[in-house]
């Protein structure tokens, strides 16, 4: 669902923001650990348990058992509720992947054109490789060996 919210919001604003997404979902998973560590803790109090004693009274079984069964179940619940109002949906994700598609396809054939000179008789070799380079870069697509294109054209560049 994460990578999903991602292309969703590159959308709009044009940018991929992985690390910001990243960095809020994995605070957020610990402040909830935090949050559930100290409210169990609390129920616990509540329900008379003694860390003391091998065997608990009829009180703190009781309580146990709810923190083990009641309280999740709940939490599903409430997740299912959230769930149901996910604006996501399959249809959806599909027409934002090929609308980012189309984007980077495009932009790719306006570079190309940026870097086309109007007299292709007065590029020198040298030049044509630079202009590559530079696209290339600013694309920063992956080749077949994980390095990007732009490692495989100075790679390319430097056996010359």
């Amino acid at each position: 669902m994460l990578p999903d919210v991602i292309e969703e919001s590159e959308i709009p604003y044009g940018v991929r923001r992985e690390e910001l997404f990243y960095a809020y979902f994995v605070f957020f998973t610990k402040f909830g650990a935090g949050v559930t560590i100290g409210i169990s803790t609390a129920i616990l109090k509540i329900g008379e348990y003694d860390v003391n004693k091998c065997k608990q009274n009829e009180n703190t079984r009781l309580t146990l058992r709810m923190l083990m069964s009641v309280g999740p179940v709940v939490m599903l619940l409430i997740s299912l509720i959230f769930l149901h109002y996910y604006p996501i949906t399959e249809d959806r994700r599909k027409r934002t992947k090929l609308e980012l598609e189309n984007r980077k396809r495009d932009s790719g054939k306006a570079r190309l054109l940026e870097d086309t000179p109007a007299d292709n008789s007065l590029a020198s070799a040298g030049d044509s490789a630079t202009r590559t380079n530079e696209h290339v870069l600013d694309s920063g697509h992956y080749g077949s060996n994980g390095a990007t294109e732009h490692e495989d054209v100075e790679l390319s560049v430097s056996k010359l």
